[in-house]
Order: structure tokens, then C-alpha cells, then sequence
């Protein structure tokens, strides 16, 4: 188990989970249980079986991010990911240029280039912008949509 706390600048970190709150700046990040990430900075790949990220004031860069299932919360300030590959994803606040899962629950101002969901959407919220949807599977609404 690694518990970084502060302003962290690493190449790489790899342990089985992986815990950090602050300033992160690092190339790789690899873990085999749990990688939670709560502040901000830059993370150029994360891989992990459960990815926790969230952000405090600042936001959180991570290029490529493949997890088993994601927990993406962004607070004030968004998450910003290049790639993410998940089984399960829940995201809320993120701008993503692609995004590819089995099953996604997407929240509230998340602004996704491309989606490519295999077997459920569900939409928590109507204020998200997605530009090119591939796939999306089963669609849910978690609120009412209006037909007129």
C-alpha cells in the first residue's frame, strides 16, 4: 500500500493500492487493487482494477486511464481524460475525448467527444454534451424527459 500526501512529482508508482491527496505529477501510475487520486495535476496512465479520481480546486489531468470499473467525480473543477477504458464507469464534471466501457452512468456537465458504450447508458442529468456517439447499448433516463 502506498499513501502519498502533498506535492508529489514521480515517474512511476506501482503497488497493489495506491492512495494519493494533493499535487500529483506523474508518468504511470499502476496499481492491482484500488488507485484513488483526490487533488489535481497530471497523470500520463493509469491502470488499475478500481480507479477513484476526484478533484479538489484545481483539475485533474490524466491521459489515458484503463480501470475495471471508474469513479470520475469532479468538483469544482472538472477531470480532463484522454482515453478511459472501463468495465463501469460513473462520471460526473469530466471532459473526455473518448470514452469506451461496458456500462456507464454518466451525471451532471460531462462533455464527452466520443462514446462507445456496449450494454447500458444510464443519464443521470440532461445538462451533458456528447459530439459523436458510437454505441450507447440500452439507454435509461434517470429523470423525466419530455416528448413533444
Amino acid at each position: 500500500m502506498v499513501i502519498l500526501v502533498g506535492k508529489i512529482r514521480r515517474g512511476y508508482v506501482r503497488d497493489s493500492e495506491v492512495y494519493f491527496v494533493g499535487f500529483l505529477n506523474a508518468n504511470i501510475i499502476t496499481s492491482d487493487n484500488v488507485a484513488v487520486l483526490i487533488g489535481s495535476g497530471k497523470v500520463g496512465l493509469l491502470v488499475s482494477n478500481t480507479c477513484i479520481l476526484t478533484t479538489l480546486r484545481k483539475p485533474l489531468v490524466i491521459n489515458t486511464a484503463y480501470c475495471g470499473s471508474a469513479l470520475l467525480i469532479g468538483s469544482k473543477s472538472p477531470i480532463a481524460v484522454g482515453y478511459v477504458k472501463a468495465g463501469k464507469v460513473y462520471a460526473r464534471r469530466i471532459y473526455a475525448q473518448r470514452l469506451e466501457a461496458r456500462e456507464a452512468v454518466l451525471g451532471e456537465l460531462c462533455i464527452i467527444d466520443e462514446v462507445d458504450v456496449t450494454e447500458r447508458t444510464t443519464f443521470i442529468d440532461p445538462y451533458m454534451y456528447i459530439k459523436k456517439a458510437v454505441s450507447l447499448g440500452r439507454v435509461d433516463y434517470a429523470y423525466k424527459v419530455l416528448e413533444y
